[in-house]
């Protein structure tokens, strides 16, 4: 996990490209994998993301999912003074933990995972926050959540992100005893600030800098599968005892 967010926060940050995809009820003492995939778009931005989750139901209201999500996200600065089209590409990879809770037909989910280290006069940071609450069953569900990350790098290169998301989703799911294919469709609301400084050390040579700070009304389309113990099942009810009677009298 500490390389992955390193890894992150050296990238430029956390860029906007939704949720994962709000947990359905599943079988008790249960481990899924799922992958999902999908891409994103808006103006002068588009994205590519890829994620895959590792979890269960552990008992009847409470589950947990350790996810992993890599990110390609461009995003297009105009043109420069040679009439030239430039843009800045962010790629990046980041895991968190997902607790999630049933309450009949309502699921919350609250995505954490956060990173610090400092040496040598510099540091990194990164972090993830959100939740999500949602209203379904085994094969759909629609949901609203919110969704908040920052990543720091502070050294000769400077880099700064943040994000902060508003998201409407839905899912529909067809379902097997342990198979299960899902198309995850959301509208993402966001402000995202980024912000990178190269210092280059000479003061003969300028240094190098970038800033941005974005909203996007985005469009994000995913698709997942997922494999394990999906399907609930009744519990197994005990078999009803004959009540005592009494032998007939014998004449």
């Amino acid at each position: 996990m500490t390389c992955a967010l390193v890894i992150a926060a050296q990238s430029g940050c956390f860029a906007p490209h939704g949720m994962a995809p709000l947990p359905l009820p599943m079988a008790r003492d249960s481990a899924v994998v799922e992958l999902a995939g999908g891409a994103a778009a808006a103006s002068g931005r588009t994205a590519a993301r890829t994620e895959l989750g590792l979890g269960g139901q552990v008992t009847d209201w409470f589950g947990l999912e350790l996810r992993g999500q890599y990110l390609h996200v461009v995003e297009g600065h105009g043109t420069d003074e040679a009439g030239r089209r430039s843009s800045h590409t962010v790629n990046a990879f980041y895991p968190y933990l997902r607790p999630f809770f049933f309450a009949g037909p309502v699921t919350i989910a609250v995505p954490v995972s956060g990173f610090a280290f400092g040496a040598g006069g510099g540091g990194i940071a990164a972090g993830l926050a959100g939740a999500s609450v949602g209203f379904g069953g085994p094969h759909w569900n629609v949901f609203t959540g919110v969704q908040w990350q920052a990543a720091q790098v502070v050294s000769s290169r400077h880099s700064e992100s943040s994000v902060r998301e508003l998201c409407f989703g839905a899912r529909y799911a067809l379902l097997g005893d342990y198979w299960r294919v899902s198309i995850d469709p959301q509208l993402v609301v966001s402000r995202h600030y980024m912000k990178y400084t190269q210092d280059s050390g000479n003061s003969t040579v300028a240094s190098t800098s970038f800033e941005s700070d974005r909203h996007f009304a985005m469009g994000v389309i995913q698709v997942s599968v997922a494999f394990g113990d999906l399907k609930q099942r009744s519990r197994a009810q005990p078999a009803a005892q004959p009540r005592n009677q009494t032998p007939p009298a014998t004449p």
